[in-house]
């Protein structure tokens, strides 16, 4: 293992634990429990927080901002209780009035400080309550990336098999002078590293697992579509990314990259960010 990959590499820790699952009174968090139940270790502590109204939370202009305070809220009392994992739903219908809106799920990811597993409401499973088979890892070789990844090898039983895809982003280089085939080859190479990365953290898991490049759309396409369209093809049962990835010639920023997953997912998704330890 070379130097950055020793930097990169996370030491595999204990099955997560303590985990704190954020409900209010809609469907996205009755399926946020619903998904939780089938996840969560039986041997796990289990704390439910709940979100209640506050008649205050409307400013004289009238912009509601109740969904900050449930946000700090919650990122308290998951703080407080050093849980290992923080669980909500979301919704994507327009800007909803309560934390369960995409806009504060990823708020939650880049401050949390755990892991953060959003559930959206149309996700339907077929497997009822039967263990997490197919988990996708999205990485671009970052620290981000290789918590991503440690957090969904603790959330994972021993049987699953896990898929790690690096993202060659070629709508980024479409308009770019330089002759497109170079561009790509240069983030193609980015990519094999990551893998390479990835590889390396894996095999230490002992689980079952594939890696693969794999690339946007020439046009009108992005990092996010394209990794939700590999789970979909992969038929995963979660997608595990990091929100805060490195910058340069691959154009990840998996901050934004993130984001833009849960306004769009119809798969659960397991995100780590720069506040989790």
């Amino acid at each position: 293992m070379n130097r950055e990959e020793q930097q990169h590499s996370v030491q595999m820790r204990g099955p997560l634990r303590r985990i704190m699952i954020a409900v209010d009174d809609s469907k996205a968090s009755t399926q946020a429990l619903r998904f939780a139940s089938r996840v969560v270790p039986r041997d796990a502590q289990v704390r439910i927080v709940c979100a209640a109204e506050q008649p205050d939370a409307w400013n004289a202009g009238g912009a509601y901002t109740a969904g900050d305070a449930w946000m700090t809220g919650a990122l308290n009392a998951a703080r407080d209780w050093q849980a290992d994992m923080l669980v909500v739903g979301t919704r994507h219908q327009g800007r909803m009035k309560r934390w369960v809106d995409g806009s504060v799920s990823g708020a939650l990811a880049v401050c949390a400080p755990c892991p953060l597993l959003v559930v959206p409401v149309e996700y339907e499973e077929t497997n009822g309550h039967a263990p997490l088979a197919r988990i996708l890892l999205a990485t671009d070789g970052s620290p981000a990336s290789a918590q991503a990844i440690d957090a969904a090898l603790r959330l994972a039983e021993p049987q699953a098999t896990l898929r790690a895809v690096y993202v060659v982003d070629r709508s980024s280089v479409a308009g770019d002078p330089v002759p497109g085939s170079v561009l790509e080859d240069a983030l193609a190479d980015l990519g094999r590293k990551a893998l390479a990365s990835a590889h390396t953290q894996l095999d230490v898991s002992g689980r079952a697992y594939e890696t693969a490049l794999v690339a946007t759309g020439r046009m009108r396409d992005d990092v996010a579509h394209t990794v939700l369209r590999d789970a979909r093809d992969w038929q995963a049962d979660l997608v595990a990314l990091g929100t805060q990835g490195r910058r340069g010639v691959a154009r990840w920023l998996l901050g934004s990259v993130a984001q833009r997953a849960i306004e769009i997912t119809h798969v659960p998704l397991l995100l780590v960010g720069p506040g989790a330890a």
